[in-house]
């Protein structure tokens, strides 16, 4: 039975997600900027106009969770704020997690039916067994529930940190050298001498 349940999700893994994957996605930006006092405000008001919800939030660095269908234009109206002088994204598929929980609760769900009719036929010593066995089962089932409804709520909402001017609180993106003079970072030049230092 529970070999059938497994090859019957997985040929039926295209319609389950509509033909895609299920994905998470988290995205950092360092974000250099002249109106801090602006961009934080501005990043909360971007979650909240986009279905999404904030994480935490104080003077430097904030994370929000923005809904996958509005990433892209996230993306846009966070470059706005100022320079983007790093972007780190990863990415997960959760696909095959999320297909492998529908299966569990699937065989969990049947396991629970067939319980539920031994209970109505059993004496009670039997039945004492079989309600501990049903407990169980339920406990394992809420269990499953929630790991998938994780994984959905992960790959329905991307994660999405903003660190502002990062260089002057001691944070250093992974591909991008800071000048040591803080005004450049803003101005965008930065970037552009790095650029011409690796061309050589």
């Amino acid at each position: 039975m529970k070999k059938i349940l497994w090859i019957a999700l997985l040929f039926a893994a295209p319609l389950l997600f509509g033909g895609d994957r299920a994905e998470m996605q988290e995205l950092t930006f360092y974000l250099s900027t002249l109106r801090p006092d602006a961009a934080v405000p501005a990043l909360k008001g971007l979650a909240e106009r986009s279905g999404g919800f904030v994480v935490a939030l104080n003077n430097t660095t904030v994370t929000l969770r923005i809904p996958a269908a509005k990433l892209a234009e996230a993306r846009g109206e966070i470059l706005k704020l100022g320079m983007v002088t790093d972007l780190e994204e990863y990415r997960e598929d959760l696909t095959a997690a999320i297909i492998e929980l529908k299966a569990r609760i699937a065989v969990k769900e049947e396991y629970l039916k067939k319980i539920e009719a031994i209970l109505a036929t059993t004496g009670v010593q039997d039945t004492l067994e079989m309600e501990r066995a049903l407990s169980q089962a339920v406990m394992d089932l809420e269990a499953l529930k929630g790991e998938l409804r994780m994984d959905e709520h992960d790959a329905a909402n991307a994660i999405v940190t903003v660190y502002v001017n990062p260089q002057n609180n001691g944070i250093r993106p992974k591909n991008q050298r800071w000048s040591r003079w803080g005004f450049v970072n803003t101005l965008g030049i930065q970037p552009l001498v790095t650029a011409g230092e690796a061309a050589r």
